[in-house]
């Protein structure tokens, strides 16, 4: 027998001129591990995730908002089991500025460069521990929304989070390892609306290299809309 349960509590609080937005999360959990014999296989020992984030949007002028925003979260996970109780304790931080640039009516593009720090580690009773962290210094994203049509707009964008990542283990024996990487992701969608009908499309930008598959006979773009997400307005 195996479930799993987590009740999560989100309030949001922007002010009246709308230049600041405020979120909170706060998240409790449970579960059950039985094997086929009804024995317990793991119990928890507390389970408490909380994070907070926040944005300024300051206008510089009617083109450009550059908006700084920061946040932070803490996890506290523990889990018994016959051979050992392990308590895990997750600390995040991220902050960072982004740039809204309107050059005109139907375009908008966004910037935004940062930095991430999270880590997690884990204490064993049985003694030692293991620790995890993950840097991200810096990350940049950047994304265009324009619009082709009176009904179409195209949005395209990319990432890149330069990783710094490092495992310390010390419970049976002592390990370190350390991985250095660049994370690069890129996105292409559209958006199509008629009267109260939107539909939002996230397309595989790897169809514009590769083309489609009964023409090029690659694996690598066989998706061209794998989300695609329909609103109707009825107010």
């Amino acid at each position: 027998k195996e479930s799993w349960t987590q009740f999560q509590f989100d309030a949001g609080l922007t002010d009246g001129a709308g230049n600041w937005d405020v979120a909170m999360m706060l998240a409790f959990g449970t579960w059950t591990d039985d094997d086929a014999a009804g024995n317990k296989q793991t119990e928890p020992d507390g389970y408490t995730d909380i994070s907070v984030i926040g944005r300024y949007l300051y206008q510089y002028s009617p083109k450009y908002t550059i908006v700084p925003h920061v946040g932070f979260a803490f996890g506290s996970r523990g889990q018994k089991s016959a051979a050992d109780t392990v308590k895990s304790k997750l600390t995040m931080f991220d902050a960072g500025v982004g740039l809204v640039y309107s050059p005109t009516r139907g375009v908008l593009a966004a910037l935004d460069f940062g930095f991430q720090f999270r880590q997690v580690k884990n204490e064993h009773q049985t003694g030692g521990d293991d620790k995890w962290t993950d840097n991200y210094l810096p990350y940049w994203k950047i994304g265009l929304d324009a619009e082709v049509f009176s009904w179409l707009d195209i949005r395209m964008g990319a990432t890149s989070r330069w990783a710094n990542q490092k495992t310390e283990t010390n419970v049976v024996s002592t390990r370190d390892d350390k991985i250095k990487t660049a994370m690069n992701r890129t996105y292409l969608g559209a958006g199509m609306h008629w009267g109260r009908l939107h539909i939002d499309t996230y397309t595989d930008p790897e169809i514009i290299l590769d083309g489609f598959n009964f023409i090029s006979g690659s694996n690598d773009a066989d998706d061209l809309n794998f989300q695609v997400t329909v609103l109707y307005e009825m107010f």
